[in-house]
Order: structure tokens, then C-alpha cells, then sequence
């Protein structure tokens, strides 16, 4: 997927990453799964290349940036609300990469695993924190996928909802969050961003302003066993 990039990379940065990193997203809900990490990895490293930045930054920074799901003393029950600020503290703590980055580019990485988050209202404080922020919004943008993403967590951090409840939670927040005042759209912070998601975002658009279509595709996902209560 991205392994012309991965050449130009440390292998001991790539080897740490592949064996002890990308397989902690098999833990988390599947919205931020290993797929959802290497959609994010891929997408960072085109931005990253077309703005030629460092690569190994971008890439550490990418794989990282949900870690903070996962096992944390301070995050015993796994909340997603302040993940983005657990992912930044075990970037710091992480031993391998203390010893292939400097300082400066250590701080880099982590400041960029806390800036990527979506409702966040301060824009990140480096080019990289906005390449990693845009590229995780860019997973996802299909309406049948937002649909399935959000189902997905919807089921695994409030599984006590009914499925009414459920739908209409769903429906508010991808409302909320891409719809035409959606405050995702309004974040991708690169031009180059906004070029790479192309019209998928007027079509999700469309849909959401009309919760008939909305209900139609979703029920269609239910028949299709693509969502299930």
C-alpha cells in the first residue's frame, strides 16, 4: 500500500512499528482497527511526500496516533475522549523511539498523535500534527462507511443503547460532524488534503441533509448485514 515510502524509512523504525505498534489496533473497536491505522498511514505519507517533509516523522507520527485506546493507567476503562492525549505521553515514553529520534523530533511526533483530533478547536502546531489530523479525517468519507465507523463504536462503547437510540445517535452526530456546517469539513487543514478527497464530500453531504436518504442507505446496510444490533 505504501511501501514505496516505507523504503525511504529507517527499517528499525519500520520493524519496531510493524511488530509492536500496528498490532495493538487489533484491541481497539473497529473504527480504529489496523485498517483505519494503515488508511492513515497511507494517506499521511502522500501528503507528507508531495509536501517533502520528513518521512519518518510522518510515518511515526501516523502509526501512533490512536495508541492511547489501548492500555493506559490513566485511561483504565479505554474512553475515547482523551485518547489523543494518552497517545501522545507513550509516544514519549516509548524507548525505541527515544533512540532513533532526537528530542525536538520526539516532541514532534507526539505533539502531532495530540493534535489530530477531530474536535479539537486549536489548529496543530506543526505540519506534521496537520497532516496526520487530515489524513485520519480522510477514512471514511463514503457515507456507507461513516455509517458502518460510527455503528461500529456506537456498539462497543455504549452497547446499552437500544437500536432506535442507536440510529438516531448515529445519525446526529455524522450530522454533527460531516454535514455541510460539519466540523470535519471545515478542519482539513492542507490544500492537498482538500484535493485528495475529491467530491466524496458533497455527496455525504447531500445524504446527510436529508435524513430520508439517510434512513434508506442505512437500513439498506441493516439488510445487508453490514450493521447488526
Amino acid at each position: 500500500m505504501y511501501s514505496n515510502f516505507l523504503d525511504k524509512i529507517n527499517i528499525n523504525l519500520r520493524n519496531h512499528i510493524e511488530n509492536n505498534i500496528i498490532p495493538l489496533y487489533d484491541n481497539f473497536d473497529k473504527a480504529h482497527s489496523r485498517r483505519h491505522v494503515n488508511i492513515v498511514i497511507n494517506k499521511s505519507l502522500h501528503l507528507a511526500s508531495l509536501l517533502k517533509i520528513r518521512l519518518d516523522i510522518t510515518y511515526a507520527a501516523a502509526a501512533y496516533h490512536d495508541i492511547g485506546l489501548g492500555y493506559y493507567p490513566g485511561n483504565p476503562i479505554k474512553s475515547r475522549k482523551d485518547h489523543h492525549k494518552y497517545s501522545q505521553i507513550l509516544v514519549k515514553q516509548d524507548r525505541k523511539l527515544k533512540k532513533l529520534f532526537k528530542p525536538e523530533e520526539l516532541e514532534l511526533i507526539a505533539q502531532a498523535c495530540h493534535d489530530h483530533r477531530a474536535s479539537l478547536k486549536e489548529e496543530p502546531l506543526s505540519i506534521y500534527g496537520k497532516i496526520i489530523a487530515d489524513a485520519d479525517r480522510m477514512d471514511g468519507l463514503k457515507i456507507e462507511e461513516m455509517i458502518s465507523r460510527a455503528w461500529e463504536h456506537t456498539v462497543y462503547y455504549n452497547s446499552e443503547l437500544t437500536f432506535a437510540e442507536s440510529y438516531q445517535n448515529i445519525y446526529e452526530h455524522l450530522k454533527e460532524k460531516y454535514g455541510y456546517n460539519g466540523y470535519v469539513y471545515q478542519s482539513f487543514y492542507l490544500n492537498e488534503s482538500k484535493e485528495m478527497i475529491g467530491s466524496s464530500i458533497l455527496e455525504s453531504q447531500e445524504i446527510l441533509d436529508s435524513e430520508d436518504s439517510f434512513n434508506e442507505i442505512f437500513y439498506r446496510l441493516v439488510e445487508n448485514r453490514k450493521v447488526s444490533f
